[in-house]
């Protein structure tokens, strides 16, 4: 069996790609023809029971509907009998209401009438009458009849009853039913009398004929089809006449046997053309699925043959085998080449990780799938190398790095100064990045540079990856220290907490930063719940939520010594633990906003001292000062007026007046050269707010002042 298989793919292999396209696809769309047509009549009987199937399935739905609105019409007697002219009606029985009193009695439950019908599912020309046999009265929708007799001689009209027997059938009425022949004008209609159901009120629906032909959708079927409705007294309602074979659909109505009579050719004839068009579409199909399959089989193996002619070389020309089996030869010469590119790929989403980027949820996936230590506990280093490395470029470093450690370490230029390395959890790991990286330094100082290396506590997942980062960074070590240094909560390097979460990390870190005390101190306080943890986690998350505090002040470039002594008390509960780290936070908060004073005043005191030293620019303003300093317009009209008790421009113009008086009175220069010294190229606008502001001319001003000072 196994010989007969290797014979039959062997033979297979040397068909050209051509006749291996197009005899299949020739073969499968003859038999697909064939099988079409021995089956068309089958499909057409299948069609005409699918549309049999569904008429019948339309019909009762359509008899449930009418039923269903016809139902509804009790809620008309119900909120009748709640109206209070309905008691009124009660009483005219015993003679205690009069021929006025009985009439507004009606109309106002005309208009109850009026509003019920309104919010049920009639036809709009469908009426409703609505008889009080104890009181001998009847209203319909546009018209009372305090003689129910006149509404059966002037109204309705009923050939075959005379309106005092229809009076007295009414109120005999014990079971719905319906009675014939009502007609309203020239409009045909169906009676259905509804018994009393509450109340002594007998209900009588007038549903138009034409209205109940399209209830059953009459107007969709075929003329042929019929309609007929009967009861033990004869015929109700004859629709059409139906003519030759038909399907019979029968339900009942209160009684009454409702059947409809649609034609057998009616189905057929829907069939028919389907039919038709179908065998004439398979023998066109039949034509242009031959000359498509030529198409596709040299469309498929034309671009085979090219990529073929352009890699392969010429002396495999005279290869016996096909194309398929040549290619499938060439694609597995390049997996080596597809599998660096992927690995290209995944270093660059590590790359973008070291660099701080956020992946998406697909990207952690791939990530992980590529660096299969993500998925248990490990670390990352930061290699930081001192200035003058950028003749030698950190790509360098990262590839001497990469050179001397093992596989399953991943190594990968985060910066220009920086190489982020992530590796297994182990003590042996962590001995091997030593001996590298002092081998590295020793390679390096021949060229007057060096590496010094934080690394993280362990951590697991990539969304832990930035927190590990920021650890790694803070654990860089000084020039002067050692070259590596791991992070640890304590100083004797005892204990080593994990890394929080990078969403806790970055939540903590951005409520700090936004110098928002209330939000961190809940989230501190939150942290320490002791329902959280046991206490052995609580410690650890201590000694996390202590490092973003401490390297948050770092970062700031604020001292916060507190945070080096303070430790995890094992005989306090982690609620108090965490209560000391609030006040922690509290405390650089207060050097936050002590500096941030002590950077407003001396804001105050630069834009006050930039206009004393800039007067002279004529385009000096509010404006050109706040641009200067990167301030809000309101903060530089604020400081000259907290500094000198003046608006800007009061300011401004008070500077630059000392000033010209000043030059008037020492110097021999004339007035526009003043002026113009002054911020003022304008004679005229110089003159003028001198004036304005001393109380005389400049050449008054100098000419006076001058024989002062030569008087005394």
């Amino acid at each position: 069996m196994k010989k007969t298989k290797r014979s039959l793919r062997e033979h297979f292999a040397h068909i050209p790609v051509f006749w291996q396209h197009f005899l299949p696809m020739a073969l499968i769309l003859t038999l697909t023809i064939l099988l079409q047509i021995l089956s068309s009549a089958r499909y057409a009987n299948i069609m005409a029971n699918t549309m049999m199937e569904r008429e019948k399935e339309t019909f009762f739905l359509n008899a449930e509907a009418f039923r269903t609105d016809i139902q509804r019409v009790y809620t008309v007697a119900e909120s009748l009998d709640d109206a209070g002219e309905y008691e009124t009606l009660r009483q005219i029985a015993d003679g205690k209401v009069s021929q006025m009193g009985k009439r507004v009695a009606l109309t106002g439950l005309q208009k109850n009438l009026n509003t019920s019908l309104h919010l049920l599912n009639l036809p709009a020309e469908a009426e409703c009458l609505v008889y009080f046999p104890q009181a001998d009265a009847l209203i319909a929708r546009g018209e009372v009849f305090p003689n129910p007799a006149d509404c059966f001689s002037a109204y309705v009209s009923y050939p075959d009853q005379s309106p005092e027997g229809m009076l007295q059938d009414l109120a005999n009425t014990k079971t719905t039913g319906f009675r014939s022949g009502a007609t309203i004008g020239e409009t045909e209609y169906l009676t259905v009398v509804l018994p009393p159901m509450g109340t002594d009120a007998v209900l009588c629906v007038l549903y138009p004929v034409d209205a109940f032909a399209q209830r059953f959708h009459m107007d969709a079927l075929p003329k042929t089809a019929s309609f007929l409705l009967e009861d033990s007294g004869g015929t109700i309602l004859s629709l059409g006449k139906s003519q030759g074979k038909a399907m019979k659909l029968s339900t009942s109505l209160w009684g009454a046997e409702a059947t409809l009579a649609i034609p057998m050719e009616y189905f057929y004839s829907l069939t028919a053309s389907t039919r038709n068009w179908g065998l004439l579409a398979l023998c066109v199909t039949l034509l242009l699925g031959i000359f498509l399959s030529i198409g596709f089989a040299k469309a498929g193996a034309s671009p085979i043959r090219r990529l073929l002619s352009s890699y392969v070389p010429s002396d495999d020309a005279g290869e016996t085998r096909n194309e398929i089996h040549r290619l499938a030869d060439l694609l597995s010469a390049s997996r080596e080449a597809e599998q660096a590119v992927e690995q290209v790929l995944s270093a660059g989403l590590l790359s973008r990780v070291f660099s701080g980027g956020v992946l998406t949820v697909e990207e952690e996936k791939r990530l992980t799938e590529a660096y299969a230590m993500l998925t248990g506990s490990c670390r990352v280093a930061i290699v930081h190398t001192a200035e003058g490395s950028e003749e030698f470029g950190q790509s360098g470093i990262t590839e001497l790095l990469g050179e001397h450690l093992p596989d399953e370490f991943a190594a990968l230029t985060a910066n220009k100064t920086e190489t982020g390395i992530l590796f297994p959890d182990t003590s042996d790991a962590l001995q091997t990045l030593a001996t590298v990286l002092d081998g590295v330094n020793h390679q390096l100082n021949m060229d007057g540079l060096s590496v010094q290396c934080g690394v993280s506590a362990p951590f697991h997942g990539v969304h832990s990856t930035y927190a590990a980062l920021r650890q790694a960074r803070f654990s860089i070590p000084i020039r002067e220290s050692s070259f590596i240094e791991v992070y640890s909560a304590r100083p004797d390097g005892d204990d080593r907490p994990g890394v929080l979460s990078w969403l806790t990390h970055e939540r903590l870190y951005q409520s700090i930063m936004k110098n928002d005390r209330k939000d961190t101190g809940n989230f501190i306080r939150i942290l320490g719940e002791d329902r959280y943890y046991s206490a052995a986690e609580a410690k650890e998350v201590f000694y996390n939520v202590r490092f973003v505090i401490r390297s948050t002040a770092g970062e700031l470039l604020l001292p916060l010594p507190e945070a080096e002594s303070l430790e995890y008390a094992e005989e306090l509960r982690p609620k108090e633990n965490f209560a000391v780290l609030a006040q922690l936070a509290d405390t650089l908060f207060d050097r936050m906003n002590a500096r941030q004073e002590t950077t407003a005043q001396n804001a105050l005191d630069a834009v006050v001292r930039y206009v004393q030293e800039n007067f002279r620019n004529p385009d000096l303003s509010a404006m050109t000062v706040a641009n200067h300093f990167s301030l809000p317009l309101k903060t530089v009209y604020a400081a000259v007026r907290d500094k000198t008790e003046l608006s800007f421009n009061e300011y401004l113009t008070a500077v630059r007046m000392k000033a010209a008086a000043r030059l008037l009175c020492t110097t021999a220069a004339s007035v526009d050269e003043v002026g113009r010294d002054c911020g003022y190229p304008a004679q005229s606008t110089f003159y003028r707010v001198f004036k304005k502001f001393y109380g005389e001319s400049p050449n008054r001003y100098r000419s006076l002042h001058l024989e002062t000072e030569e008087n005394a």
